[in-house]
């Protein structure tokens, strides 16, 4: 299903860690990357429950394969006849409805790798009775998905996938190991040295205005032009390999007990251990450290790997932002068990009943914090290493941590329409001197408050708008060839969207209109409120998250569709078919404080412009083969880019290359209708994900190989 163009944004079980409407080990379709809540699934024409909490979603997952005869996709709006959930289109599973017989299914995959297992077991047996008139029929199956681990690829293992964020800076706008040559960069070897209490690597590199008042009446020298212009040239941010957290490290960073500087040297080279890395000397507040902690109680000077920022490296001793023991794909078991019966009273009225009991089961696993905040360790523990006893005496102790600046909070300021607006949210609390007080205002953040997430009594249903024209051409003059194209305009009004708990607090306040509908979803204390204590004055009492109407969605396209079937030498049958998309816009208008400011997603991570899949079958009897390709053109490499922004931001590392995905499938009918052997390989080409991604356009499973079972009585 995920092959279709329009819906190559839905979430696969595979896929469902970093992809996907629904919870780990969840399968949901989209359409046209206007979301699964948008996109109605049928089955046989009517609602199926949802598998998703807190949303009409559907995991199609829980769908029994062994029942379906057939998938029908509905692409454009159909809420005229569906209802609003419907507004992008309707997926509809058509089962079998005359089963008759015993039929059985079982199916063996493993990865390339040795990995990543897959068992999947289906039995079907039903009847038909009263002269046809009614059947009954139950099916019943089991599914086992196994867990691949970060460590079990190449591509994910230690730390292998690019951040997905805009926190890293390019590390050419820093001085890295290696850059500052003495004799060829004089001016930069005299400033950024230890002797000058600094390092040659790490700062950024400065401009060429910065290097005119840093060294007065000093021209720089060929090389360091060339640096200089490095940093000038280099994008702002990038997408690379093993992003870590510098000022935190899994292994537990070290201070001293009073937050005082280490004066040990435990390599005896006759400098500071604290300013043999960057992060060790340029520690801020509780943030980095000079050491961390290795097995069997031992330390080691903080390693820098490539300096992006003060707080965010490539590599290096630092907090991996994908550890070895994370999951790649989750485990999954599924179990199913679905009685369908019907029978016909008369042409116009039937009878039926469809129970279904389904049980989906998932493991993931992440790498969590296993240090407290801090840990301090006296003076006379005997575990304290010797070459730094001499420090915990002066210091008290040590103190360990994974990140010291767990500790602390921050502060922070964003649009010229929030301090105003916060000032009259004081005022209108009857705080006086409401100016003075917001200047000095520190956020107690003091203790939790309460609040609620639940719906919104004044929700609107979304309205679409929705134009398509198409055309089918079938040629007399070649039969069996059948061409399709379809035009699609999609407008949604009136988009409902969750908004985050900080989302709502900024919005309230960087708004041009104050107050506005998110200031009334959250209470501050004044003076007169219950539980006012003098010292949470302006703190938050509750806040309370909801679902509004405030943005709309926009997109257009064309479909098209190709296929032919013919035969050649009397039994040679061939099929071809081509299916394809050209996207003309996804554009989302989601900016509360701006509702006709557009964000356009054409190109974004998994919205491709141009999107397709071909197949090939032949058929010369009892045997089948089968070849399928899917193309995705090159799309931005993170979902944190931001099209409109990637060629200021990341330049043009900023997109993924194009990607072809090949699959191969075959089927032997050893006893017709009766006894059939089946197999295939998925991911031909061994493609990986994209640099920061886990899941697409491909899941991290890599080549996949699978051979089955059929028989019917």
């Amino acid at each position: 299903m995920r092959q279709i163009p329009a819906l190559l944004a839905s979430g696969t079980v595979a896929h469902s860690i970093e992809r996907g409407a629904g919870g780990v080990g969840q399968a949901t379709l989209n359409l046209r990357q206007l979301g699964a809540n948008r996109t109605l699934v049928l089955v046989d024409g009517f609602r199926h429950v949802s598998g998703v909490a807190g949303s009409q979603t559907v995991d199609v997952s829980t769908i029994p394969n062994a029942l379906i005869e057939r998938v029908d996709v509905l692409t454009g709006g159909a809420s005229a006849v569906y209802g609003a959930d419907a507004v992008t289109g309707v997926v509809n599973y058509v089962l079998k409805k005359d089963f008759t017989g015993v039929a059985l299914d079982g199916q063996f995959g493993i990865s390339d790798r040795g990995d990543g297992q897959t068992y999947r077991i289906e039995g079907t047996v039903g009847t038909n009775f009263a002269d046809g008139k009614g059947n009954i029929t139950f099916s019943a199956g089991y599914t086992k998905d196994s867990e691949v681990l970060f460590s079990d690829r190449p591509f994910t293992a230690f730390n292998g996938r690019g951040n997905n964020s805009t926190t890293y800076s390019h590390p050419d706008r820093r001085f890295q190991k290696g850059d500052i040559d003495a004799a060829s960069m004089p001016n930069f070897a005299s400033r950024y040295s230890i002797d000058a209490g600094r390092l040659p690597f790490g700062f950024a590199i400065p401009t060429a205005a910065q290097f005119t008042s840093l060294f007065p009446g000093q021209t720089p020298t060929a090389a360091e032009q060339a640096l200089i212009a490095r940093a000038a040239n280099a994008p702002q941010f990038i997408i690379a390999p093993q992003p870590a957290f510098a000022i935190s490290s899994y292994s537990g960073l070290l201070w001293r007990g009073d937050f005082g500087d280490f004066t040990a040297d435990i390599n005896n080279n006759g400098v500071r251990d604290c300013a043999e890395s960057h992060v060790g000397l340029t520690a801020f507040g509780f943030g980095g450290a000079c050491y961390v902690t290795t097995a069997g109680g031992g330390v080691k000077i903080f390693e820098d790997g490539i300096i992006s920022t003060s707080q965010n490296q490539f590599g290096g001793d630092g907090a991996a932002e994908r550890p070895n023991l994370g999951s790649l794909l989750p485990e999954s078991q599924r179990i199913y068990a679905n009685l369908r019966a019907r029978y016909e009273i008369s042409s116009q009225a039937e009878v039926f009943v469809d129970a279904k009991h389904t049980r989906n089961t998932a493991v993931s696993r992440n790498v969590y914090n296993t240090f407290y905040d801090s840990l301090l360790i006296f003076p006379e523990n005997p575990f304290i290493p010797a070459v730094l006893q001499a420090d915990a005496d002066e210091g008290g102790g040590l103190r360990v941590s994974r990140d010291m600046t767990d500790l602390g909070d921050g502060v922070q300021n964003a649009t010229t329409n929030r301090k105003a607006n916060c000032i009259a949210a004081a005022a209108a609390l009857g705080i006086a001197n409401p100016q003075q007080f917001i200047e000095s205002y520190t956020d107690p953040l003091g203790a939790r408050f309460g609040g609620t997430i639940g719906g919104n009594p004044n929700l609107q249903e979304e309205t679409a708008t929705t134009w398509t024209v198409g055309t089918v051409i079938q040629p007399r003059f070649i039969p069996g060839l059948t061409m399709s194209a379809d035009y699609y305009s999609i407008r949604i009004r009136d988009a409902i969207a969750t908004v985050a708990a900080q989302d709502i607090v900024n919005t309230c306040y960087d708004n041009t209109q104050f107050p506005n509908q998110f200031c009334g979803l959250f209470e501050r204390f004044s003076t007169s409120s219950p539980g006012f204590n003098g010292a949470n004055l302006f703190g938050f009492r509750t806040l309370n998250q909801s679902v509004p109407n405030f943005g709309r969605i926009e997109t257009s396209g064309v479909d098209v569709s190709v296929n032919d079937r013919f035969t050649l030498w009397d039994k040679n049958n061939i099929s071809l078919g081509v299916n394809g998309n050209w996207t003309q816009k996804v554009n989302r208008f989601f900016d509360p404080t701006d509702p006709t400011l557009v964000n356009p997603a054409l190109r974004e991570l998994s919205v491709p412009e141009w999107s397709g899949v071909g197949s090939v079958t032949y058929n010369p009897g009892a045997f089948t083969l089968g070849y399928n390709v899917q193309f995705v053109q090159s799309t931005a490499v993170a979902g944190a880019i931001q099209i409109e922004r990637l060629n200021e931001e990341f330049g043009p590392a900023g997109f993924a290359p194009d990607y072809w995905v090949h699959n191969i499938n075959v089927n032997v009918d050893i006893l017709k209708d009766r006894f059939s052997v089946y197999g295939g390989i998925n991911n031909v080409g061994d493609a990986a994900p994209y640099l920061a991604s886990s899941a697409y356009p491909v899941s991290g499973m890599g080549r996949f190989y699978f051979l089955g079972i059929r028989a019917k009585y």
